[in-house]
């Protein structure tokens, strides 16, 4: 049987909760071997932050008492209004695989809730 939807964001969201902070340890060693800049570190350090605020709502209104119609609808709105798609952007290319987990992690939140994928 297919995995539900509320199953695959809850399980995102525990693996963001784990990859936000290694991603950021990677980007500080990454920065620390001259392969990213200071201002890569900065834009992820704030692109990550977003996504644990982010993933911490929507990790409570999983565990309301709304039914799934409402949450799917709120945790759109949550991940659309955390603008992780313009952080994103100010990543730059060489170190956009430092976040690809991250990435990834949100696109099957969005995925799973109907929304577009950053």
């Amino acid at each position: 049987a297919p995995t539900p939807p509320q199953i695959t964001v809850a399980n995102s969201v525990n693996a963001l909760a784990q990859a936000v902070d290694g991603a950021v340890t990677a980007a500080i060693a990454a920065r620390d071997a001259g392969k990213v800049d200071q201002a890569d570190v900065t834009a992820i350090e704030s692109f990550a932050a977003v996504i644990a605020t982010t993933g911490k709502q929507v990790d409570a209104e999983l565990r309301s008492a709304d039914d799934w119609a409402t949450q799917r609808t709120k945790i759109l709105v949550m991940v659309s209004n955390a603008s992780l798609g313009t952080l994103k952007a100010h990543i730059s290319p060489g170190a956009q695989v430092l976040v690809s987990s991250l990435v990834a992690l949100v696109n099957q939140i969005l995925t799973a809730v109907g929304g577009p994928t950053i």
